[in-house]
C-alpha cells in the first residue's frame, strides 16, 4: 500500500504545531508530501525541523503500517533527539515504540548492529562503548608499556594518544590501519594491534569501533540489509552536516543500496536533511584551546555531500539584512530569504554593526554591546525581553607569543571552560551526582549516572565478575539478583539516592550515603565474598569535590560566563556551543586560529560578499572551517548581528567595507 499525505493531513499537522492562522508554505508543503528517497538543503531558521515533525506527525496517524513496518529518526546528537521527543512523545506516541526507532545514530549503531554482533563473536557483552575510558587506557598503556619503544619516543604525546586510540584491526586482530605507520607487519604495529585487541576481547570499546563491529556485521550478513529495509519503510536523518564519513557509508550501506544486489530496489524511503555550510561538527573541528596548529584533517569540507535534493530557502529567524551578510559565508552558495519581522509584522531595521575596537580597549567590547542593546531597546527596534549572546571560534590561546593571538578570554577575562556534561564517566562521585542538567533530572538519567559512578568504581577496584570481565550495568544487575542477599537493599538504596538528587537535597547528604554503603556494597561483588580496602583512587574518588561549574544558581547570584548590566544577561560561549540555538542579538569576536583572524581569513566575505573557491583554499581547508563558523554564529540572531573587530586588522582588511551595509561603531 502507498500512503500519501493529503491537504487534510497537513491541515492535522499545523494545528498541532503552528500558532492559530498560520499555515506551511510551498516550500515547507513540498517537502511534508514527499515520500521519495531524497535529501533536503534547508539554510538556518529555515523550519526544518518542524516540517519534518509535522511528516513525523502524519506518519504516525497512519499506523500501524499494512506491512508492519516502522519509521526510523536518526539524529546526530542527544539533543536533538531530545526535542523530537520532548515535542512527539505526547502527541505521536507511537513512533517511540516498536517497530519505530528515534535515537542518534550511535545509539542506533550500537543497539542493532554492534552490540549484537560483538556478543555473537564474543559470547558476552562489552563492558562499556565509551571514548574517555578507552583515553584513558591508552595513557596508563603509553605509561608503562609502550614508554621504551622507539617509535613512541621520537613522537609527541598527542600523536602518540592519536595512534593508540584511532588504531584499527581485523576481525582476526591483524592491524588494519595505524596513524603514522605503512609498514603494519612492523614490530610496533604488532604491539599496537595487540593493544587494540586485548582491549576489544576486555570489552573496551570506542564509539568508533561500534562502526567497525557494524561493518563486520553487514559484511559476514549481507542478508541482514533487507531486513533492516523492511523493518524500516521510512528512514529519516537529520543534522546530516555532521555526520562523520563513517557514520554516512554506514547507512547508505543499510538504506540506500538494495541489499548489496543489482537487481533489487531498495524498499526504503531514506531522507537526509541538514545544512552543508554548517558542518563545524567534523572529526578534527573540535575548539583546541591549547593554540594548536597540527593539521589531521583541515579539509574543512562537509563529509555529506547532498545527491537529489529539495530546498528550504525562506529563513524565518533571519532579517532579509542579516540574511543578506549570512549568504556571503555560504561555501556551497545558497541565497538565502530572509523572511523574519517584528512581532507586529513591520520590517525589522537594524544593520549589522562592525565593532572596530582599539587593542587597549578589547575588554569594553562587550559592555559596548549592551549598551547598543539598551539604546535599541529605548529605540522601540528591540523586543524588551530577549536573549542575548557573545561568541567566537576559539576559548583562549595558551601561547607564550599569544600577544596578537585573541581567545574569547581575552575579551572577557572570567571565562570559565568548565562545565556540566553528558560524559559517562566523571572524575569524581560528587561530579557523578552533579553532572545531570538540572532542568533533565529524570529518575532514569539519575539512576544511569549513580549507576557509572559505581561501576567506575568497580574497575579502580579492579573488581570483575566471574569470567574475568568487568560489570555492566546489566551483569551487575543480574549477579547481585542471582549471587547476594543485598540485591532487595542495593535497588531501595539506588531509588532512594535518586529520589534526593531529583529532589535537590543537599548532594553531601547522598555522597554520605552511597560511602556508608560501599563496603557491604564492595563485598557483595567481590567473588570472595571478604572485606574489600579502599585504594586511593577510589578514595580520592568518593571524596574529592567536584570540579564541574553549575549554572543553576537560584536568581539574584552570578552566573557563569554571563555578563550582565543595567538588567541585560549576555551569554558568552563558543560558537559550536551556540550552534542551533536562537537569540535576538549576537556579538562574533574574532579570535585567533592557525595563523589568522576571521578578518584576514575571509576578506572575500566581507568585501567582495562571496565566498571564493581558490587553490589556496583548497590546499589549507582553513578558509572552508573559518567561512561556515562564521556562517553559523552571524545566523543565530533574530534582530541584531554585531562583529568585533580589533582597529589595525579593520584598516588593513576590511576598511573598503560596504558602509551601506554596515553601521560601524568605534571603540
Amino acid at each position: 500500500m502507498q500512503i500519501t499525505i493529503t491537504n487534510e493531513d497537513i491541515e492535522y499537522a499545523e494545528k498541532i504545531l503552528l500558532p492559530a492562522n498560520k499555515h506551511f508554505d510551498e516550500e515547507r508543503r513540498n517537502f511534508i508530501t514527499n515520500l521519495d528517497t531524497i535529501d533536503l538543503q534547508a539554510v538556518p531558521g529555515s523550519g526544518k525541523t518542524t516540517a519534518l515533525l509535522a511528516k513525523l506527525i502524519i506518519l504516525e496517524k497512519k499506523m500501524p503500517f499494512p506491512d508492519g513496518s516502522g519509521v526510523l529518526i536518526l539524529s546526530h546528537t542527544n539533543t536533538a533527539v531530545e526535542e523530537i521527543q520532548s515535542k512527539l512523545q505526547t502527541i505521536a506516541p507511537k513512533l517511540f515504540n516498536f517497530p519505530n526507532f528515534v535515537g542518534t545514530i550511535q545509539s542506533f549503531t550500537d543497539t542493532f548492529l554492534a552490540l549484537p554482533y560483538y556478543a555473537h563473536v564474543h559470547k558476552t557483552h562489552p563492558y562499556r562503548i565509551d571514548d574517555d575510558i578507552y583515553f584513558r587506557r591508552c595513557e596508563l598503556a603509553l605509561k608503562y608499556k609502550y614508554s621504551s619503544l622507539t617509535w613512541f619516543s621520537y613522537r609527541p604525546h598527542k600523536v602518540q594518544m592519536t595512534t593508540l586510540l584511532t588504531a584499527k584491526i581485523d576481525q582476526n586482530g591483524c592491524a588494519k590501519c595505524i596513524n603514522g605507520l605503512k609498514n603494519l607487519k612492523c614490530s610496533t604495529a604488532i604491539k599496537i594491534a595487540q593493544f587494540k585487541y586485548d582491549n576489544v576481547k576486555k570489552g573496551f570499546l570506542t564509539y568508533n569501533d561500534a562502526f567497525e563491529f557494524a561493518n563486520f556485521y553487514i559484511n559476514d550478513n549481507p542478508r541482514i540489509v533487507s531486513i533492516f529495509q523492511k523493518r524500516f519503510k521510512y528512514v529519516f536523518v537529520d543534522e546530516m552536516q555532521d555526520m562523520h564519513s563513517h557514520q554516512i557509508k554506514l547507512l547508505d550501506a543499510l538504506f540506500y543500496t538494495s541489499g548489496h544486489t543489482d537487481e533489487q530496489q531498495t524498499i526504503t524511503v531514506f531522507q537526509r536533511i541538514g545544512d552543508v555550510n554548517q558542518s563545524i561538527f567534523g572529526e578534527n573541528d573540535s575548539d583546541n584551546s591549547d593554540g594548536s596548529t597540527e593539521k589531521a584533517d583541515n579539509s574543512g569540507k562537509a563529509d555529506w555531500k547532498p545527491r537529489e535534493h529539495l530546498t528550504l530557502l525562506g529563513s524565518h529567524r533571519l532579517s532579509p539584512c542579516t540574511a543578506a551578510i549570512v549568504s556571503s559565508f555560504a561555501v556551497e552558495p545558497n541565497a538565502i530569504q530572509g523572511l523574519r519581522k517584528n512581532a507586529d509584522g513591520t520590517a525589522i531595521d537594524i544593520k549589522p554593526y562592525l565593532f572596530v575596537y582599539k587593542k587597549e580597549n578589547i575588554k569594553t567590547v562587550i559592555k559596548k554591546f549592551a549598551h547598543l542593546i539598551y539604546k535599541l531597546q529605548n529605540e522601540g527596534k528591540l523586543p524588551m525581553t530577549g536573549s542575548y549572546a557573545a561568541v567566537g571560534w576559539r576559548k583562549s590561546i595558551l601561547d607564550d607569543a599569544a600577544d596578537n593571538k585573541l581567545g574569547i578570554s581575552d575579551y572577557y577575562d572570567s571565562l570559565c571552560a568548565a562545565a556540566a556534561s553528558t560524559k559517562i564517566n566523571y572524575s569524581s562521585l560528587t561530579d557523578h551526582l552533579l553532572a545531570v542538567d538540572p532542568h533533565k533530572k529524570h529518575l532514569e538519567t539519575m539512576r544511569k549516572s549513580i549507576l557509572n559512578a559505581l561501576l567506575h568504581i568497580l574497575y579502580m577496584q579492579k573488581i570483575q565478575d566471574k569470567h574475568g570481565r568487568y560489570y555492566t550495568i546489566r551483569t551487575l544487575f543480574k549477579y547481585l539478583k542471582e549471587e547476594t542477599d543485598i540485591y532487595e537493599l542495593f535497588k531501595r538504596n539506588l531509588f532512594r539516592w535518586c529520589k534526593q538528587r531529583i529532589n535537590s537535597e543537599p548532594v553531601e547528604q547522598t555522597i554520605h550515603n552511597i560511602q556508608a554503603f560501599l563496603p557491604d556494597f564492595l563485598q557483595a561483588v567481590s567473588l570472595d565474598n571478604n572485606l574489600i580496602n579502599i585504594n586511593n583512587d577510589t578514595y580520592l574518588f568518593i571524596t574529592n569535590p567536584t570540579t564541574i561549574i553549575q549554572n543553576n544558581k537560584p536568581t539574584g547570584q552570578e552566573q557563569i560566563n554571563t555578563y550582565s548590566i543595567s538588567g541585560i544577561d549576555i551569554s558568552i560561549k563558543t560558537v559550536h556551543a551556540i550552534k542551533g540555538q536562537t537569540v535576538t542579538g549576537l556579538l562574533y569576536m574574532e579570535t585567533y586560529n592557525s595563523s589568522m583572524h576571521e578578518s584576514n581569513r575571509l576578506v572575500d566575505c566581507f568585501i567582495h560578499k562571496k565566498f571564493r573557491k581558490t587553490a589556496k583554499t583548497k590546499k589549507s581547508g582553513m578558509m572552508y572551517k573559518a567561512a561556515k563558523t562564521v556562517y553559523v554564529g552571524f545566523s543565530r540572531p533574530t534582530h541584531l548581528l554585531c562583529f568585533a573587530v580589533q582597529k589595525e586588522r579593520f584598516d588593513k582588511y576590511l576598511s573598503n567595507i560596504d558602509r551601506a551595509v554596515w553601521d560601524i561603531i568605534d571603540i
